[in-house]
């Protein structure tokens, strides 16, 4: 099996070296396990070791920046939308034009400019996830029926 880094060209040593050692981690156990890749990047030899942030202050920095993203992307905001109905849209959105932040929902929903960066990010957003899963999705039998459901959201 040939490894390559996502959104490289080409693989290489250090990717192979990257992807053999995930699978020989995986074939211990039923499903590859963040627990268990860590464990074997504690070892300063392990090809995995120089991937992993391990001064204590500045990971427990990034982990508590990862909480408060989570924190704000769990944030909704319920719409009334008229006959007893309502909707449910998330009250913070991070468009990639504001590199870490997040904008007000309703601001991004309300201003031309905004609204247009955002159309324009799941566009590429569907594309990615369609390429990253359309041979696989070639695969499958019900992939047809599967595509309609999509089309129809």
């Amino acid at each position: 099996m040939i490894y390559k880094f996502k959104n490289s060209t080409k693989p290489t040593e250090e990717s192979q070296q990257v992807g053999e050692c995930l699978l020989q981690i995986k074939n211990n156990q039923e499903t590859l396990q963040p627990c268990e890749i860590v464990v074997q990047a504690k070892e300063k030899d392990s090809v995995l070791h120089k991937y992993f942030q391990w001064d204590d202050t500045l990971a427990a920095e990034q982990h508590r920046l990862n909480q408060a993203r989570h924190l704000i992307t769990s944030v909704e905001i319920v719409r009334e939308v008229g006959d007893n109905r309502s909707i449910t849209i998330p009250a913070y959105t991070h468009l990639r034009i504001d590199k870490h932040g997040y904008r007000d929902t309703e601001e991004v929903y309300s201003v031309q400019d905004l609204r247009s960066s955002l159309i324009a990010q799941l566009k590429v957003d569907w594309k990615t996830l369609k390429k990253k899963h359309d041979s696989a999705l070639q695969e499958i039998d019900s992939f047809e029926a599967f595509n309609l459901e999509i089309i129809e959201l």
